[in-house]
């Protein structure tokens, strides 16, 4: 599928809006990787969009277990997890797309999107926090203790 690829996410972090990078376009394909060959040893889809690189296609960004979670007017929103090298060796994190399909490569750009418009749908990094103590929280008042990690 052509399409246009925002990545909402940097190091496992969410993006505002404001700070997303510009669209990548390319052909998005879905594969389904063998257990047997691939160094996780366990059978996993494999999202990779592949981009125009001089006269070729290359793989550019690449998503482990591709999840869709909305339709966002003509965008779709994907959640999945990508592996990055760190200094301490390799990190995984959660990644999430924005797909906004295209007729063709060379189709006249998209409108930027509207993320104003679909922000409440947009999912925030960590839920909102209830104002109740946690169950944790309440054990050790009731055993006049001091929750550990809490200084």
């Amino acid at each position: 599928m052509f399409c246009e690829l925002i990545e909402l996410r940097r190091a496992g972090l969410r993006l505002a809006p404001k700070d997303w990078p510009a669209p990548v376009r390319g052909d998005l394909r879905v594969e389904y990787e063998n257990g047997k060959n691939n160094n996780s040893r366990r059978n996993m889809r494999t999202a990779s969009l592949w981009v125009r690189w001089s006269s070729q296609d290359i793989p550019g960004p690449r998503m482990f277990e591709p999840v869709l979670l909305d339709v966002l007017g003509d965008a779709m929103l994907w959640r999945g997890h990508v592996c990055a090298r760190v200094e301490e060796g390799i990190a995984e994190y959660e990644q999430m797309w924005l797909i906004r399909p295209l007729a063709s490569l060379d189709a006249a750009p998209l409108p930027e999107f509207d993320a104003a418009r679909f922000s409440p749908k947009l999912p925030a990094t960590l839920p909102p926090r209830s104002e109740t103590p946690s169950v944790a929280a309440q054990w050790y008042a009731e055993q006049g203790r001091e929750m550990p990690f809490t200084r």
